[in-house]
């Protein structure tokens, strides 16, 4: 199954930062009515936010409309497509009642209110639905483990490269902010350019950043 949204219902983050770990393939949906974790959930892998007024009353009713809103929320802003799956985790810790000693997790598939539109689904369609993907040298959609430890001299060589899953973020100095040296770093996969501000003013690193950009 190739889920189109996962909801995380959450107030503490630790749900979220450990989905986030391991890079779903699907994009994360956090529930939350805590600001301060909606605002961290923006520079973790995937995740989005949906702020409530309160924490979800530890109810069925509740908990039921509560993901109904989610499923909505995320059919309307472009996260999900309708008629897709949804993976939905729900925790008493997320409830107003999250003071129980005992913690108790419930982990079902639900579906995206809404007609499924396969021309939507992207890498997300099945591949019998996509000439792309069936000419694809790689599935996208796919978490990918590469090997680190059996290395021989073919494999070295094979044309066919693995996709790179990591990004690389460089700080850039005085020593370093010149065009040939950041067409190097470029060269050498940098994804990111870092400016550490307290070292400089905006006045000098506009023209760096203009050079990055070239």
């Amino acid at each position: 199954m190739k889920p189109g949204m996962m909801v995380v219902f959450s107030e503490g983050g630790t749900a979220a930062r450990m989905i986030a770990k391991y890079r779903p393939s699907a994009e994360v949906l956090v529930v939350t009515s805590n600001k301060q974790l909606a605002r961290h959930c923006q520079i973790m892998f995937g995740l989005y936010t949906m702020i409530l007024d309160e924490p979800v009353k530890n109810n069925i009713k509740a908990m039921k409309d509560a993901v109904h809103n989610a499923l909505i929320y995320g059919r309307d802003n472009g996260i999900c497509a309708a008629g897709k799956e949804v993976v939905v985790l729900t925790s008493t810790q997320a409830t107003a009642n999250s003071g129980a000693r005992k913690v108790e997790r419930q982990l079902y598939i639900t579906t995206c209110p809404g007609e499924l539109d396969l021309s939507r689904l992207g890498n997300l369609a099945p591949s019998k639905f996509t000439k792309a993907r069936a000419t694809s040298k790689f599935d996208d959609a796919k978490t990918l483990s590469l090997r680190s430890t059996v290395i021989d001299l073919p494999m070295l060589f094979n044309p066919s490269s693995p996709v790179r899953k990591t990004k690389i973020i460089a700080s850039l100095g005085p020593v370093s902010s010149n065009e040939e040296t950041i067409g190097k770093l470029l060269d050498a996969g940098m994804d990111v350019a870092r400016f550490n501000m307290a070292m400089s003013t905006m006045a000098k690193i506009k023209p760096i950043i203009k050079m990055v950009r070239k």
